[in-house]
């Protein structure tokens, strides 16, 4: 019998090809002038960001049950492409379960949409949602992430804050305070490249490639070894662990309970859940360590959705897609609506660029910039305009895109024009 996944907790994750901007300049990583995927959400909402991150207006469609849609409304859904605000300076968006944050080109970082954990980083729990993007402090940030009900930043001096739930240490404090309202330091470090936020579990990366994650493992998503037993159920790690031993990894992207990353040899690793093959080994074993995908050396971008996996394989600046996992909507691109244990090519297309996975969809660009979503469509958020699944990928008439951006948890799609 299939739980929901809902039920189950899964949370937002994300990969995303941004990381490669933060890592230049590193000697020890080659940044891949590749597929660039950026991914980070929430349970009813999709992201489209533009490519490499530039600057434009802030656009969304999706779920907007708790003003995750920062549209400055609360309730159902967007059903149509709606502007945020009237910036022209938006860059990198992020979507969590029920709220959403991004960055401006000055380095602010603005978060909306449900505060019950103190998630918008505005130091208070009172005013639950906030239907309209509000500033997080005064600092500059390069790069930030939203998960579940958490947000975590890197700085601009490179070190790492979080803010929001924290009951399995999913900030990285060593302990598991209910909630923090404002951000908090993450340990000392000051070579902070990236970061990546799922179902109560945050990942980074250190510009170095070092990988670390921390919080919730009960399904080995942490990648130490530790995962559930009859006398610790509920096991969680409470501080930046290091994962892969001595490996340098140069991108990741964290799903519900999932976590897939890209090492800097092109090959690609996953490990936690795999109740729906979302690991991509041919069976439904769960990983507590990460555990080698097939054996292709040509990976330029991954995502991580609910319970589903899909990256693009290929040289230079575009690909194949490939999607393996939960596919009951769709979301792995095959008909059928049964779970896919494999790698499995999505199509015949090799012009994919960029692929962001949400709650059970998926969606991506080509090297036109012609947008596709598949998938669930239950909150609009595959862009059609109906509430449509589809098995495949479909076109987004009528937009150029940058990268589409969502997250594991996601329902709501923004997108930067």
């Amino acid at each position: 019998m299939r739980v929901s996944a809902r039920s189950r907790g899964f949370a937002a994750a994300v990969s995303t090809f941004a990381l490669l901007a933060a890592l230049v300049g590193s000697t020890r990583l080659t940044p891949v002038a590749a597929a660039y995927v950026a991914t980070t959400g929430n349970a009813g909402n999709v992201y489209v960001a533009a490519g490499n991150f530039e600057a434009g207006a802030l656009w969304v469609w999706g779920e907007n049950t708790y003003g995750n849609a920062g549209t400055g409304t609360e309730g159902g859904s967007v059903a149509s492409r709606t502007q945020v605000g009237t910036q022209t300076t938006w860059t990198a968006p992020a979507s969590g379960d029920a709220h959403a944050c991004a960055l401006q080109t000055s380095g602010s970082l603005w978060c909306w949409g449900a505060n019950a954990y103190g998630q918008n980083g505005q130091g208070d729990f009172g005013n639950w949602n906030r239907p309209n993007p509000t500033r997080v402090g005064t600092a500059s940030w390069l790069n930030m992430a939203a998960g579940y009900d958490h947000s975590c930043a890197v700085r601009s001096d490179r070190t790492l804050w979080c803010w929001g739930g924290n009951s399995l240490s999913q900030l990285g404090q060593n302990s598991t305070s209910t909630r923090v309202n404002s951000p908090v330091q993450v340990g000392t470090a000051t070579d902070w490249a990236f970061v990546e936020a799922g179902y109560m579990l945050t990942c980074g990366l250190r510009t170095g490639g070092e990988l670390f994650c921390w919080g919730r493992t009960g399904s080995g998503q942490v990648g130490t070894g530790v995962s559930a037993t009859w006398a610790n159920p509920n096991p969680y790690v409470g501080s930046p662990a290091r994962v892969g031993g001595t490996a340098l990894y140069r991108t990741l992207a964290a799903g519900n309970s999932h976590v897939c990353a890209i090492r800097t040899n092109g090959t690609l690793y996953c490990w936690g859940y795999n109740g729906d093959g979302p690991l991509g080994q041919g069976d439904t074993g769960d990983e507590s360590t990460p555990a080698q995908v097939g054996s292709a050396t040509d990976w330029l971008a991954i995502t991580a959705g609910l319970a589903h996996t899909c990256g693009i394989r290929g040289t230079g600046t575009a690909g194949a897609l490939y999607c393996w996992g939960n596919n009951q909507y769709g979301e792995a691109g095959q008909a059928g609506g049964t779970d896919i244990l494999n790698v499995t090519q999505v199509g015949s297309a090799t012009a994919w660029r960029t692929v962001a996975g949400g709650f059970e969809y998926t969606c991506g660009t080509q090297t036109d910039r012609l947008p596709y979503c598949w998938g669930r469509g239950t909150a609009y958020q595959t862009g059609q305009g109906d509430t449509a699944t589809r098995t495949s990928p479909t076109l987004i008439s009528g937009l150029r895109a940058r990268p589409l951006v969502t997250n594991d948890y996601s329902n709501t799609t923004f997108a930067i024009l």
